[in-house]
């Protein structure tokens, strides 16, 4: 378990860092895509029979390993990634923040909706319509990117740079948050503001490890990597 879970392999159980399970559809999906670059018309048709399938999973009922991790409809979020790569470049300029602002709001809309209203969506379709959402904004963003020529606030450079790290420790600050919350007896707090509380922690927490983990580690490896073509030179 613990070295599947190093692989980002798949199994029954959940990883060791929880968080990775999402990596291991990534790994996936990398791995189906690749097939595409090994043979375009095979990989093509391989990798719509594979969309196909996870879309059938959205009517079934739990399936048995290893099916219910390959034809999770967890995977259907890739094709917003890809319609997203096809379509920005055609976005009207005035579409752009419609787009984003309509993406962004359907987004948290029906999550807020099932914290105040204490309901539940069907899971398959509030994951579709989730990563659908998401695609918008990418969508939006990289449409107003390339129009802007790299005039991104430095801010939003920053925290995309930290992006990666606040996704791996968002879920251990944020437990770890919450049981500071309850000890301190705040659980009086509202749904929306407890919310912000927790995203704040969470996002702190992967700043945090952006600047003292990753990003010496990151510039740790370039100056390795670097080492052997220095040596090579005449």
């Amino acid at each position: 378990s613990i070295l599947a879970s190093f692989a980002l392999f798949p199994m029954p159980e959940e990883p060791i860092m929880l968080i990775a399970w999402t990596l291991q559809f990534e790994m996936l999906f990398y791995l189906i895509f690749a097939l595409i670059l090994l043979h375009a018309r095979i990989g093509t048709v391989i990798f719509a029979l594979w969309m196909l399938g996870c879309a059938a999973r959205l009517g079934v009922p739990e399936l048995p390993y290893p099916f219910e991790f390959l034809f999770s409809y967890y995977n259907l979020i890739f094709l917003a990634g890809i319609a997203a790569a096809y379509v920005y470049p055609h976005v009207p300029p005035a579409a752009v923040w419609p787009l984003g602002l309509a993406g962004v709001g359907l987004f948290f809309g029906p999550g807020i909706y099932e914290i105040l209203a204490k309901l539940e969506f069907h899971h398959g379709l509030r994951t579709g319509g989730l990563g659908s959402c998401a695609g918008m904004v990418i969508t939006a963003r990289a449409r107003n990117a390339s129009r802007s020529r790299g005039q991104t606030p430095r801010g939003l450079v920053f925290l995309g740079d930290a992006s990666y790290a606040i996704y791996l420790a968002h879920v251990p600050a944020m437990t770890a948050g919450s049981i500071i919350i309850v000890k301190l007896g705040l659980t009086w707090i509202p749904p929306l503001p407890m919310f912000l509380i927790c995203v704040a922690i969470g996002t702190t927490a992967g700043i945090a490890t952006h600047l003292i983990v990753e990003r010496p580690a990151m510039a740790a490896f370039r100056r390795w990597h670097a080492r052997p073509a220095a040596e090579v030179r005449p």
